[in-house]
């Protein structure tokens, strides 16, 4: 829906209007246009359109549905990032959009403010007392043609919630199915909604008589009172019907409409929420499970078989047709890695433990979908110190899908206490930080242990000088490097060292033999060296 805003930054004092034309018209271009999609009849001050919508479309809609495009298209009060209205209008920082909710006895109003507080840029208002509720932006117009199917779009247009530009006829249509009456004033003229016999959905478009001022009031301080002008604002009215059997809106029914908003001060903005630039991570329990889109609600978040674990408000997204979700799952789970990765950068102690307690104990929760192949390698390293932490030394970590076989190794030789973490967090981690199965951490061990010193037995002395020579003759790194480790590795190839290491052990006749080779344990000078087979082992296992 195409809404025309704008308000001089500087109308605090009330400006003259001279040799300005303000008065509406119904050319015949505009008649012509609605006449491809709708059945047009005009009269000496207005025209009667009929809207080409079946009374049965999005039957599963509700008042709350139709609200809520009330509320993002008429009226732009709800939500943060609406420059089609207020934001953009007004050059109002996203941020400092913020309605603030207030009641009375007779009255609940919603208004959005800059600056003073005796000055506001729209409001929305409900009488308890008629059932009346009224919608309005300051300095804003709607063309008839907006009522012609396809005409208006947000395609392109980022900054909106919506993107097919038929919410207000759609939400128009659902009241009047409902029983409720609905009607615009806009550029001087009233619009009528109505469906008659419950077959025919009709606008009827009829010029205004009211004179406009030729000095304008401040229209900031009109809204700060509740007070549209027909001549300058856009306002949606609802109200029940003249039927006895319809009840006008109850308090009741107005406060759960406004749920379909995150961001009243005063009423429905959570209690702990973290604010990004890229979208909102809310912490507030009330809200689990639910998915905002620039401070609307999904519908369909609060369905899904998988339930959200926190709550999220996106910046950005392309919804279906019925505005119930987002279209492409893999955005939507690009747009919650953004959330999150902003989250932790802005408060890392708070929000980072919440992300791993998710990617940890609830591995396939929406939160974290696709988390593995979407998240920033500095992410993941914070992840992995975090994790680091926790194990302060004492634990290990595993794959608990393809590691559950190395925990002997993990408490018999690493003396470490074995802890499962599911695939998805090994798989986030793995390639991106020194995280290492049972085996490869052995093998981390063996090649950054203690060097030890050299054989000076004559046993020693004599297995590396004969192992060395065999592996010059077989063109292998004649480098020998000894170590002293605990991994229980007895010889291990480095090619990036270009070297052999040993553990010392096997130099040591002691712990070598698994059966006497002869009679005495110790060698004599000049004597045949009959533990041969120590040598064989050695370069076997080189070999392999």
């Amino acid at each position: 829906m195409k809404m025309k805003t704008s308000l001089d930054e500087n109308s605090s004092q009330d400006a003259a209007v001279s040799g300005v034309d303000l008065e509406p018209h119904l050319t015949s271009s505009t008649v012509s246009d609605l006449q491809e999609t709708s059945t047009v009849t005009s009269g000496s001050n207005q025209s009667e359109f009929a809207l080409n919508f079946s009374p049965d479309y999005v039957r599963d809609w509700t008042t709350t549905s139709a609200f809520r495009n009330y509320t993002r298209i008429a009226a732009s009060i709800l939500t943060r990032n609406r420059k089609d209205a207020i934001i953009e209008s007004f050059q109002l920082d996203p941020r400092s959009f913020r309605p603030v909710y207030e009641e009375s006895e007779q009255h609940i109003c919603i208004t959005v403010s800059k600056g003073a507080r005796s000055e506001a840029l729209g409001f929305i208002r409900h009488d308890k007392s008629t059932g009346q509720v009224t919608l309005a932006n300051a300095c804003a117009t709607l063309e008839p043609e907006a009522l012609q199917l396809g005409k208006t779009t947000k395609r392109g247009k980022d900054q909106l919630v919506g993107c097919h530009g038929e919410g207000l006829k759609l939400a128009a249509m659902l009241m009047s199915r409902e029983g409720y009456r609905v009607s615009v004033e806009t550029n001087n003229t009233h619009w009528d909604f109505c469906l008659q016999d419950s077959s025919q959905f009709r606008c009827t478009v009829s010029s205004s008589e009211r004179a406009i001022p030729k000095r304008r009031p401040n229209p900031r301080r009109d809204m700060a009172r509740f007070m549209s002008r027909i001549w300058r604002d856009v306002t949606v009215i609802i109200q029940p019907r003249h039927n006895p059997c319809r009840q006008e809106v109850s308090h009741e029914q107005f406060r759960k409409w406004l749920e379909v908003s995150m961001e009243i001060r005063g009423y429905s903005y959570p209690e702990s929420v973290i604010e990004t630039d890229c979208g909102d991570l809310i912490l507030d329990p009330r809200y689990r499970g639910k998915m905002f889109l620039k401070g609307l609600l999904l519908p369909s978040s609060i369905s899904e078989p998988r339930e959200l674990k926190l709550g999220y408000n996106f910046v950005e997204g392309d919804v279906n047709r019925d505005r119930q979700w987002l279209v492409n799952r893999q955005q939507e789970a690009d747009l919650l890695r953004k959330i999150w990765e902003s989250a932790i950068h802005k408060n890392r102690d708070l929000i980072l433990p919440i992300y791993v307690n998710i990617l940890w104990n609830f591995p396939r929760a929406p939160d974290v979908e696709l988390a593995e192949d979407l998240l920033e390698r500095p992410t993941r390293l914070l992840i992995w110190k975090h994790l680091l932490r926790i194990a302060d030394g004492r634990r290990f970590y595993f794959c608990q899908k393809t590691g559950s076989l190395s925990v002997g190794t993990i408490t018999g030789i690493l003396k470490k206490e074995p802890v499962g973490l599911p695939d998805t967090l090994w798989h986030l981690l793995e390639g991106s930080v020194p995280i290492r199965t049972a085996d490869q951490q052995r093998v981390h061990m063996f090649r950054h242990a203690t060097v030890a010193p050299s054989p000076m037995t004559l046993f020693g002395t004599t297995v590396l000088r004969a192992l060395r020579a065999s592996l010059v003759l077989c063109s292998y790194p004649s480098k020998i490097e000894i170590v002293d480790s605990d991994s229980k590795i007895q010889l291990l190839v480095d090619i990036e060292r270009q070297a052999i290491i040993i553990d010392q052990q096997s130099f040591d006749i002691s712990k070598v033999h698994e059966r006497v080779c002869r009679p005495r344990a110790s060698l004599i000078a000049n004597e045949a060296f009959l533990c041969d087979h120590v040598i064989e082992e050695l370069f076997a296992v080189a070999q392999c």
